[in-house]
């Protein structure tokens, strides 16, 4: 069955094997600068050479979220995708309505796949325009504030053949004054909520 997702989900040996239990961690946009022969497999070949991208902030403050003196550890145990499904040329390209439209047919296609039961989007826009509110197989749960640090975010339900996965949509940390450490405070929360 043909998927709809060009960039395959990268799915670590040890997926699930940690006190997070499934957890997909799903980034914004690829940034391909040379000719790519497949990319099918890229997502899957920068993550298994994440060492050696300490340069690219993304990776770096979203496993310091988990793990402040090894960003790496996080993609050892959670599955990880980019939600766009195609490849932007340069970080500061937009996506256009037609980019946004592979998202929600793009994340079906990974939560049958993957089968977690929570997953963090790092990109509000994603979240907000990838995403559109009257998808049938979602609905929202709750707005979780965390009064230390005010940041919030909102939880959706997203039912798949196979299960249901609770996610969150929150900054990516190229946003202005993303703080890994305010942004666990907030993951926190989501994660110690049980979720029917």
């Amino acid at each position: 069955m043909r998927k709809n997702y060009i960039f395959k989900p990268y799915i670590p040996k040890n997926y699930g094997n940690s006190d997070l239990g499934r957890l997909f961690l799903v980034g914004d946009s690829h940034y391909i600068k040379h000719e790519e022969k497949d990319l099918s497999n890229f997502t899957k070949d920068i993550i298994s050479e994440i060492a050696d991208y300490s340069f690219i902030k993304f990776f770096r403050e979203v496993g310091k979220i988990f793990n402040p003196s090894d960003y790496t550890e996080i993609f050892s145990k959670a599955a990880f995708a980019n939600a766009i499904q195609v490849g932007m040329k340069e970080a500061s390209q937009k996506p256009n309505i037609e980019d946004f439209k592979t998202v929600e047919p793009a994340l079906k296609d990974y939560l049958e796949e993957i089968k977690p039961n929570k997953m963090v989007v790092f990109s509000k826009r994603v979240w907000n325009y990838g995403l559109p509110q009257n998808i049938s197989w979602g609905e929202y749960v709750e707005t979780i504030v965390d009064q230390k640090t005010k940041y919030e975010a909102t939880v959706w339900k997203f039912n798949y053949q196979s299960g249901v996965c609770h996610g969150i949509g929150v900054y990516h940390p190229s946003y202005p004054g993303f703080n890994s450490q305010k942004m666990k405070s907030l993951l926190d929360i989501f994660f110690s909520r049980e979720y029917l």
